[in-house]
């Protein structure tokens, strides 16, 4: 079987780091939870192996930083998570009103240059981040512009 053999000779940890990679490089806005979902409901057909999947829950929390080194390895510049469109997302999940993200995008293009780290996936940003105790993803990031852009439109801290 195909399947089993690629498994066999390409690490699990790798063949993730190329897939987040390519989602990255093409920007879909898509995120590393997702990648978990598919594998766990078996929509992958690469990991049908069963006794993968514990494995590949704690390979999620090293995909961002596994993704940075592979980029920098392919002399890829670091690549950056599609802000637009996690947000639009975001918006068509809660049932919010898409008109909501041009907000957001401005919001994001009022903050300084600097902010932008926040936003690639480097080794550098991983590595600092890392250092922390934390593990660094930029995906919060982009839902606490969502929040501050629907508090300053709506008010949504109870007050009149």
């Amino acid at each position: 079987n195909t399947s089993r053999r690629i498994v066999e000779n390409l690490p699990l940890e790798r063949t993730l780091a190329i897939l987040m990679l390519a989602i990255l490089v093409l920007r879909e806005p898509v995120m590393p939870v997702d990648l978990a979902r598919a594998i766990l409901l078996a929509k992958v057909p690469l990991f049908e192996v069963p006794d993968r999947v514990g494995d590949t829950l704690i390979i999620m929390k090293s995909l961002l930083a596994d993704s940075a080194t592979l980029s920098r390895s392919l002399l890829l510049p670091a690549p950056k998570i599609n802000v637009g469109g996690l947000t639009l997302r975001f918006l068509h999940e809660l049932k919010l009103p898409l008109d909501i993200s041009l907000h957001v995008h401005r919001l994001n293009s009022l903050l300084p240059e600097s902010a932008d780290e926040y936003l690639s996936i480097s080794e550098e940003s991983v590595g600092q981040k890392r250092r922390g105790g934390l593990n660094y993803s930029p995906y919060p990031y982009v839902l606490g512009l969502l929040l501050v852009t629907l508090k300053l439109l709506y008010g949504l801290d109870g007050s009149p």
